[in-house]
């Protein structure tokens, strides 16, 4: 019998996009899967609008499994992943599968990922790293935008000074990739990603610190100590639309990715590069002032990061602190 996948979305206030994911995945070949939704206490009628298209829809199609959970926070990106492992954890799957609700998926992308986890040491590249005593943990897939042309994601790069953990390719037009077999990646960002239920009952969670962004490249590095590594499987394919649940270039975009670079960098660096990130905090601090002077078209930035490095320095983790008129006021 196949293993049994549960894939958990996290909808927060976008049920079109959620409703959207879920008739894509009603498509999907895999025999043996379930999936989890987490509304994660989302502002507008998301929870009832998918209550109620799952009503009609599941009775149509029945090979759609589908459990539903409201959370009455926000726990973010992680904590509302994390709901939803704990959840498939009762339901006793092998494999969780974590998939953005603005995804649109290939019929065959959940067989060719759990083909790979199965079967790694059927790809050179991947071999090589289990005979030195390395486990397979996260598995992504090839990630294209909508127009179903341009990478998103085609693994994820961290740059050796740990501020920042990067897509990889992104940006790039299909063309310009060449990878044909499974490859060793840096990280496999959230948006999809496969892991064993092994593999998450030795590194545990995701950290909810991180509230959004950079959760996935910080828990791929602490699996990385325990000797893990992260592949990307290229024949396996979804759409992503970007951006669903937060403004981009919003007061808070900017904030979490600022912040968290910081954190990212503090937590997973050697003492060198604890030090450079304390030291590029400040440069980064000082900076913004002359920015306001000489950048009036970044003017925007200026708040959030202001804001984000002396949360860093004050060891503020997981939700934005709550300064509605300062957050407004970096908004003009």
């Amino acid at each position: 019998m196949s293993p049994k996948v549960s894939i958990i979305i996290v909808n927060y206030n976008g049920f079109e996009e959620t409703i959207g994911c879920l008739k894509s995945l009603a498509k999907v070949i895999y025999p043996n899967f379930d999936i989890i939704i987490i509304d994660n206490a989302s502002t507008n009628d998301s929870f009832e609008k998918i209550r109620d298209f799952l009503k009609n829809f599941t009775t149509e199609n029945l090979q759609l499994t589908t459990k539903l959970l409201k959370s009455d926070l926000n726990l973010g990106f992680a904590g509302g992943c994390n709901l939803g492992i704990r959840e498939a954890q009762t339901l006793k799957s092998d494999y969780f599968l974590l998939l953005n609700p603005d995804t649109q998926v290939e019929p065959n992308f959940l067989s060719r990922l759990i083909e790979f986890a199965i079967k790694p040491e059927s790809h050179k590249a991947i071999k090589q790293e289990l005979e030195k005593g390395r486990q397979l943990g996260f598995i992504g897939p090839r990630i294209f935008y909508e127009d179903k042309k341009t990478v998103y994601s085609n693994g994820g790069l961290v740059r050796c000074d740990l501020l920042q953990a990067t897509l990889k390719d992104h940006g790039r037009i299909k063309e310009e990739i060449y990878e044909t077999e499974p490859f060793l990646t840096d990280y496999v960002t959230g948006t999809a990603l496969l892991v064993s239920k092994e593999t998450v009952k030795d590194i545990g969670l995701m950290s909810e610190d991180y509230f959004m962004y950079y959760e996935d490249s910080d828990w791929a590095m602490r699996a990385k100590k325990k000797k893990y590594f992260c592949a990307i499987m290229p024949e396996s394919i979804i759409y992503h639309k970007g951006y669903h649940s937060i403004d981009y270039l919003s007061f808070d975009y900017i904030y979490y990715l600022v912040r968290n670079g910081y954190f990212f960098a503090w937590r997973n660096g050697n003492v060198f590069q604890k030090i450079f990130a304390i030291l590029f905090s400040g440069y980064k601090f000082l900076k913004q002032p002359i920015k306001w002077i000489i950048f009036p078209q970044k003017r925007n930035w200026i708040k959030p990061i202001i804001l984000a490095t002396w949360d860093f320095w004050r060891g503020k983790t997981g939700k934005i602190s709550n300064y509605p008129a300062y957050r407004q006021a970096g908004n003009d």
